[in-house]
């Protein structure tokens, strides 16, 4: 939401190339769009994959990580694309991350204070933040293994600024979504942007729109 509400506010393009905002990046990343990286169809693998590309030297998933470093991690490490861009579907946090690094440099803030300031305060989103080891009241994930369900590994959402690391509780979850479709966060115009379903190359529709799925559940 917040790329689009840069894109109202004048500030970019969604239809930008990355390589307009971000330097350094591997010559088949730099003409990739952002509207690419919102709706998946940039061909970019996910983080995971990048990071184990390498297992001599394994990416430390327990220290937090900024989203300037993770995008200097993603170029040190050099990955190919999936897919040619816009040829498939292929969920990416890598997007959402380098999207996340956009955002901090056209707002001048970290994401967390952009996010404070231009959606969380004024929404009244009063008991959602970017998580911290300590925030009151975290509740932990579980997976289900051959014993039954276990504790999730101690692997911290919020390294992953723009990907993940949102706290939030069910209520404040409720009035974003209430906020989302009725105009309070972008113009109608462009929550019906949002919730296109992209097109492919081909022709073909994705179930995926700006950062929303849009499949049946």
């Amino acid at each position: 939401a917040e790329i689009m509400r840069l894109e109202e506010a004048g500030l970019l393009d969604r239809t930008d190339e990355i390589g307009r905002y971000l330097d350094g990046l591997p010559e088949t990343w730099t003409e990739l769009t952002l509207e690419q990286l919102l709706t998946h169809t940039a061909g970019l693998p996910d983080h995971f994959a990048i990071f184990n590309t390498n297992p001599a030297t394994p990416f430390d998933w327990a220290s937090d990580h900024t989203a300037a470093e993770l995008v200097a991690e993603f170029v040190a490490l050099d990955a190919d694309l999936a897919s040619p861009p816009g040829t498939s579907f292929i969920y990416s946090s890598t997007g959402y991350v380098m999207l996340t690094a956009v955002i901090e440099e056209m707002t001048g803030q970290s994401f967390g204070a952009a996010m404070d300031e231009d959606l969380f305060a004024p929404l009244g989103l009063t008991t959602t933040s970017f998580c911290t080891p300590d925030i009151v009241g975290l509740a932990r994930g579980y997976n289900i293994g051959p014993d039954g369900p276990a504790r999730g590994p101690e692997v911290p959402a919020w390294f992953l600024s723009g990907a993940a690391g949102v706290c939030s509780t069910a209520g404040d979850a409720i009035r974003w979504q209430r906020s989302l479709v009725s105009g309070d966060v972008v113009d109608p115009d462009t929550f019906e942007l949002m919730t296109t379903p992209s097109t492919l190359n081909d022709g073909s529709s994705t179930d995926y729109g700006y950062g929303l799925n849009l499949a049946d559940l």
